[in-house]
């Protein structure tokens, strides 16, 4: 679980028309502090810490290919969240912070390229209009936002799937999650690019008293913030 996390994390959104979804909280003051997760490094200092990491033997970094090193692709550092964890030093200490990461969110903070750009590893950037009508935004259960690859939910960075997913709920009021980690373990995979802007698609089963619903959420739309 901890390689597939982590590669989900360094690999290479929609949400719906107008209610306001649970944002991820700004980390509290105690974790900013221990893992500087307000800082945002440039893609060649995230391309720098994977192959330092990889020296100091922490996985799955020590486990790539030496190509892999040399042309890393860190763009998913920024949609996880957790891209101030690759300053960290030491093999426990990135555990760590992805971990903290994944039990909590972090808002998203890196750059954004155009809907139509063949950079596809990056969010698409929309105006704020646009983020408003995201697909899934008003939805507080699973039925009222029926999804597919070419019509996801859609939303800002990796947690903020975790957000969609315990915000909504079953036909009962019923909650089939109990954190972002057990939500975050009914991703099943992806899907290839779909949505709007032809970005990467997740695919997560929720099980509900009523159905077990497939729920593809797009994490690659968010307010523009060109590179």
């Amino acid at each position: 679980m901890r390689r597939s996390i982590v590669i989900l994390l360094v690999g290479c959104g929609a949400r719906s028309t107008t209610q306001s979804s649970t944002p991820i909280a700004e980390p509290t003051p105690d974790a900013a502090l221990a893992f500087q997760l307000d800082k945002v490094p440039t893609p060649d200092e995230l391309c720098k810490r994977v192959r330092d990491l990889a020296a100091n033997q922490c996985r799955p970094f020590v486990e790539w290919p030496v190509e892999m090193l040399d042309n890393c692709v860190i763009h998913g550092a920024y949609t996880s969240g957790a891209q101030a964890c690759y300053l960290e030093t030491t093999c426990d200490r990135f555990d760590e912070c992805t971990d903290y990461v994944i039990d909590h969110g972090a808002p998203y903070r890196g750059p954004t390229s155009p809907c139509v750009d063949q950079m596809r590893t990056l969010p698409a950037g929309v105006t704020e209009t646009e983020m408003a009508e995201s697909y899934g935004r008003t939805a507080t259960k699973y039925s009222e936002a029926p999804s597919s690859k070419e019509r996801p939910i859609e939303v800002c960075g990796i947690p903020e799937e975790s957000v969609y997913l315990m915000r909504a709920t079953c036909d009962d009021g019923s909650k089939p999650f109990a954190n972002f980690r057990s939500a975050r373990q009914s991703r099943t995979g992806n899907v290839g690019t779909g949505g709007r802007c032809r970005r990467m698609i997740d695919r997560f089963e929720v099980t509900c008293p009523e159905r077990r619903y497939e729920v593809f959420i797009d994490a690659y739309r968010c307010p523009a913030n060109p590179l």
